[in-house]
């Protein structure tokens, strides 16, 4: 079992003994505890077997008893209960996949204690704090890496949590490094001899499996030895790092009064010595938040819910998640109105392989 203790205003304990669960308690490290009658329970347990499906929705929902099976994206099936406090999952359940649903009832509960979350960084440096949101893939994480470079204290690097007065609060989960940030950061990849064969022997592995054709038309044996290489052997693009495993001199500032908002965008179009954020705003960085948040949850658990409702239609589940996405998007807008607010484009991602690339983030920033 795992507990989720955030700042002792809500707790979750995780019940099951999945590698999703000890993917989990790594993801949220900086908010292990215990509680013996926490807020909320949520039991993640292999399925043993699929229930009877009674009813399906196309290809992706079906019914199976007290359970809405979802089966999206090729994923192996999970199921969720009525009440979104029992999820039954497949070995290779993604983490990132699951916390979704974990961070639903956060947002729940913390909503009541005017705590909105966004998808952005944030780090305290030189005496100001900065927020950065950004869509994925934007460049936040190897911006949040470049001021920690500065000695700047970290606040989050995904995601944050605000407050509609500007507050901060930290939520520093684990990273997902891609090779995007190793070739921005080669000091963090690892070094280690057995993994640099590892790596090289799935990649001779991949190339074998997909030599004359496309995967899905190969046996059971390749597309097994394709998923033994993708998952167990070349998995450099996939490693989750605690940020306390991070070679940097981490200090965190839990809490903190937002200085600037600094919203991130890509632009091809730009040199790395043109990059100059400029004012922004309130209803223009709104929209972007509101888009973002959408994109990277809320379209999620909105669907999820409807799916549920129709099933179960006493729920009614629908009416409270509309009530909390209307207040958040409160908050934001409450907040934005007492900051300074910028936008700044990065280059694009060959930028960061640059020597200077660190310093020009910096001096754009600062």
């Amino acid at each position: 079992m795992a507990s989720i203790n955030l700042y002792d205003k809500v707790q979750i304990n995780l019940i099951g003994n999945s590698n999703s669960i000890i993917n989990l308690k790594k993801y949220f490290s900086y908010f292990e505890g215990e509680s013996e009658s926490p807020d909320f329970k949520i039991d993640i347990k292999p399925i043993e077997s699929l229930p009877k499906i009674e009813k399906n929705l196309g290809s992706t929902f079906a019914v199976a008893g007290e359970y809405v099976v979802i089966k999206e994206n090729q994923r192996s099936p999970i199921l969720l209960n009525r009440d979104l406090n029992e999820i039954l999952i497949s070995p290779d359940t993604s983490h990132t996949y699951l916390s979704k649903f974990i961070e639903y009832p956060l947002r729940k509960s913390l909503i009541k204690d005017d705590l909105a979350m966004i998808h952005a960084a944030s780090v305290k440096i030189k005496g100001e704090t900065l927020c950065f949101p950004a869509w994925r893939n934007t460049g936040k994480t190897n911006t949040l890496l470049s001021l920690l470079k500065k000695d700047a204290k970290l606040i989050s690097d995904d995601r944050v949590w605000i407050d509609s007065k500007g507050n901060i609060m930290a939520y520093p989960l684990a990273i997902h490094m891609g090779e995007y940030n190793y070739e921005a950061f080669p000091e963090l990849k690892d070094n280690n001899y057995l993994r640099k064969k590892q790596k090289q022997l799935g990649k001779k592995i991949k190339n074998v499996c997909s030599e004359n054709g496309n995967l899905q038309e190969k046996g059971f044996f390749k597309k097994a030895l394709w998923f033994t290489s993708d998952f167990y052997l070349d998995t450099s693009h996939k490693k989750i790092y605690s940020l306390k495993d991070l070679p940097i001199n981490l200090n965190v500032e839990y809490s903190s009064k937002i200085d600037k908002v600094i919203l991130l965008q890509s632009n091809v179009d730009i040199e790395p010595n043109e990059m100059e954020k400029t004012p922004a705003k309130p209803k223009n960085i709104l929209k972007a938040i509101e888009a973002i948040n959408e994109y990277e949850w809320n379209n999620s658990i909105r669907t999820y819910i409807k799916v549920i409702d129709y099933f179960f239609p006493n729920k009614n589940l629908q009416d409270e998640f509309s009530i909390i996405e209307k207040r958040e998007n409160e908050i934001f807008s409450n907040m934005l109105e007492t900051i300074n607010l910028f936008e700044l484009n990065l280059p694009e991602k060959s930028f960061w392989a640059q020597n200077n690339s660190k310093m020009l983030i910096y001096e754009a920033i600062k």
